[in-house]
């Protein structure tokens, strides 16, 4: 078996369609041999913890920074923090326990605090949007999804 992942069904909306159809509506499926080992795509949906903090940083960027809690409809809550680096305008309109949904990238990074190196693991934005904006929520499902590299 090579390094690739198995084939896999990515889901891009919840809503359920009205017909016979099984599948949510905006089903994207990726029903090819395999995705590519390169792909890092994550869809958060949950609350924001807390207040996002904005910051200019030394190169000029903007950087957002918050928690989303995630609740799963069994178990335990995972709070995630998340970055966004130079978001637009409509950003700075987020609070404390909007229904989010954010997409972006899993990274891991390193730094010195203390005199000793440590980690932190965050997922790094490309888009967040109310999850009561069902339309916004697909296009941003939808334009991560596509663009996945699949082979073939």
């Amino acid at each position: 078996m090579s390094r690739q992942s198995k084939t896999i069904k990515l889901v891009a909306d919840t809503e359920r369609q009205q017909s016979d159809h099984p599948e949510p509506s905006g089903v994207r499926v990726a029903s090819q041999e395999a995705i590519s080992d390169g792909t890092n795509i994550v869809i958060l949906r949950g609350r924001l913890t807390r207040t996002p903090e904005h910051r200019v940083l030394a190169s000029g960027s903007v950087l957002l920074t918050a928690d989303v809690t995630v609740r799963p409809p069994e178990g335990q809550a995972d709070t995630v923090p998340v970055v966004w680096f130079d978001p637009p305008e409509r950003a700075l309109r987020f609070d404390q326990g909007d229904d989010i949904v954010a997409v972006g990238r899993v990274r891991r990074r390193f730094f010195r605090s203390g005199g000793a190196t440590v980690s932190r693991t965050e997922v790094v934005v490309s888009t967040l949007v109310s999850a009561r904006a069902p339309a916004r929520v697909r296009t941003a499902i939808s334009d991560a999804l596509e663009s996945i590299s699949l082979p073939g």
